[in-house]
C-alpha cells in the first residue's frame, strides 16, 4: 500500500518501474495522487516479454506526460550471478537519474510475496537459491 504519510509531495521521486504488476499500480497511484516523479525501466533483456514491459511503461509514461528513461541491459558479464549483476547495474542507473533530477528519493515496488516468488523460480531453474 502507498503511504502517504512516508512520500511527501514537494519531493521529487525516482519511480523504478519493471512493468510487472506492482510496479504499475504503484505508478498509476502515484500519478493519480499527484506525486512529483521521473519514471526509470531496466530491460534485461531475459524473458520474451522483456521488450512488451518496456512499451507498456514507456506508452503509460508518454500518456501521462511523465519524464521516462530506460536502461537496456547487453550483455551478462557471468562473473557474478546474473541476479547480483542486475541489482548492481538496476541501482547504478537509478543513482545516475536521481542526480540528474536533484532527487534523494528513489521509489521502488514489491508485493508480500517477492522472496516466495523469487525461491521458487531459483528452485524451478535449479540456480543458485540466495532466500
Amino acid at each position: 500500500m502507498l503511504n502517504e504519510k512516508i512520500l511527501n509531495k514537494k519531493y521529487f521521486y525516482i519511480l523504478a518501474v519493471s512493468g510487472g504488476p506492482d510496479s504499475m499500480f504503484l505508478l498509476d497511484k502515484m500519478w493519480s495522487l499527484n506525486y512529483n516523479f521521473a519514471v526509470a525501466h531496466v530491460n534485461y533483456h531475459q524473458r520474451e516479454e522483456s521488450n512488451e514491459d518496456e512499451a507498456l511503461v514507456r506508452k503509460y509514461c508518454q500518456v501521462q506526460n511523465l519524464p521516462f528513461f530506460t536502461y537496456r541491459f547487453k550483455k551478462y558479464s557471468q562473473k557474478k550471478n546474473f541476479q547480483a549483476e542486475a541489482r548492481e547495474i538496476r541501482y547504478s542507473f537509478f543513482q545516475t537519474i536521481a542526480q540528474q533530477w536533484q532527487s534523494r528519493h528513489i521509489i521502488t515496488a514489491h508485493h508480500f510475496d517477492d522472496h516466495l516468488e523469487t525461491y521458487y523460480l531459483q528452485k524451478k531453474r535449479k540456480s543458485l537459491v540466495e532466500h
